[in-house]
């Protein structure tokens, strides 16, 4: 039988202190970067004739270039280290799926190379807002959460 360990008890490191500054995250430059990167995504997925689509880039590029604000946003909800890092490790891939979207965009002449040029650009802006914006968590807010992974 398994033993209780409290896992659940635990939490995710959110608490009412988190409450008053949760929307805080929708003033960082990395956050707003994010959002520009969705709507110009957005704007070049409507630019792709469905029928040339042969691989879904439009849904790929729309669910990675969600992922960045989304994920943001998450890691700032709660204090936890693990849960942060694990965020920023999700929106690094995004990010990085995001630009082979691009490139395979590109490869099967999808839309204008300019879109895709911007597009790249934001994410060059993004990935150094994101540097940043990772280097404020504080490894010393954590707790070991039952899964026995260490950073």
């Amino acid at each position: 039988m398994i033993e209780e360990d409290g896992f659940l008890e635990e939490g995710l490191g959110f608490s009412e202190e988190n409450e008053q500054t949760q929307l805080v995250y929708r003033e960082y430059l990395v956050f707003k970067k994010a959002m520009e990167i969705f709507y110009v995504t957005r704007g070049i997925v409507d630019t792709i004739k469905e029928k040339e689509d042969k691989f879904d880039v439009r849904n790929f590029m729309l669910r990675n270039a969600g992922v960045l604000g989304s994920k943001i946003a998450a890691a700032e909800g709660g204090t936890l280290f693990h849960i942060r890092m694990e965020c920023a490790y999700q929106i690094k891939i995004a990010a990085k799926e995001l630009l082979i979207n691009v490139r395979l965009c590109q490869m099967d002449n999808l839309t204008d190379k300019r879109y895709l040029e911007l597009l790249k650009r934001l994410l060059d802006e993004f990935r150094l807002y994101f540097v940043e914006w990772t280097k404020t968590f504080d490894s010393e807010k954590d707790i070991d959460d039952g899964w026995k992974i260490g950073i």
